[in-house]
C-alpha cells in the first residue's frame, strides 16, 4: 500500500504540469470561440446586406414596371398634354419624354442586373461562411469537451495525489513514533 501511495505522490508534479497546460488550452479555446462569435457577427452583417439588396432589387423591378407602363402610354396615348403648361404635347416633345423613361428604365435594368450579382455573390458567401461557422462550431465544441474531460480527471488524480501524500506523512509519522519507542525500549501498547 506504501508503495502505491507514493507512486501517486510522485506523480503530483506530473499532474499538475499537465493541468496547467489544459487550463492553457482552455484559454486559448476560449479565444477561438471570440473569434468564432466575431465571425457569426460578420456573416449577420452580410445577411443584412442581403436583404438590402434584396429590397433595392424589389424597388427597381416595381420601378422599371413603372417606367415600362410610361413608355407604353406614351406609345399608345393620343393627344397627350404636358403636366406642368397642361398644353398639348408635340410629337418630338411626346419623343423627348419617351427618350428620357427609355433611358432611365434601362439605367435602372443595368442596376437591377448588378444588384442581382451582388445578391447572388453574398448569398454564396453566407453560404460559405455558414458552411465553416458549422465545422468551427462542431470542432470546437468536440475540443472543448476533450480538454474539460481531461481537466476533469487531472483534478481527480491531483485529489488522490496529494490524499496519498498527505497518508504518506501520516505512516511517516507513525513509523517514526515507532521508532522512538524501539529505541526508548517503550514496548507498552498505548
Amino acid at each position: 500500500k506504501v508503495d502505491d501511495l507514493k507512486a501517486k505522490a510522485r506523480r503530483l508534479d506530473k499532474i499538475r504540469q499537465d493541468l496547467d497546460q489544459l487550463q492553457t488550452t482552455l484559454g486559448q479555446l476560449d479565444k477561438s470561440e471570440q473569434a468564432l462569435a466575431r465571425r457569426k457577427q460578420a456573416g449577420d452583417d452580410l445577411q443584412k446586406e442581403a436583404s438590402l439588396l434584396e429590397s433595392n432589387q424589389s424597388q427597381l423591378e416595381h420601378d422599371i414596371a413603372d417606367l415600362t407602363g410610361k413608355v407604353h402610354l406614351l406609345e399608345t396615348e393620343t393627344g397627350a398634354k404636358c403636366p406642368l403648361c397642361e398644353g398639348d404635347l408635340t410629337p418630338e416633345g411626346l419623343q423627348l419624354i419617351r427618350s428620357k423613361y427609355v433611358a432611365e428604365r434601362e439605367s435602372k435594368t443595368a442596376a437591377l442586373q448588378s444588384t442581382g450579382d451582388q445578391l447572388a455573390q453574398r448569398k454564396k458567401d453566407i453560404d460559405a461562411v455558414k458552411g465553416e461557422l458549422e465545422q468551427a462550431e462542431a470542432n470546437l465544441k468536440r475540443q472543448r469537451g476533450t480538454v474539460e474531460g481531461g481537466i476533469a480527471v487531472l483534478k481527480r488524480e491531483l485529489a488522490e495525489a496529494q490524499d496519498a501524500e498527505k497518508q504518506i506523512a501520516e505512516l511517516q509519522e507513525k513509523i517514526a513514533e515507532v521508532e522512538q519507542r524501539l529505541t526508548r525500549q517503550d514496548f507498552a501498547v498505548k
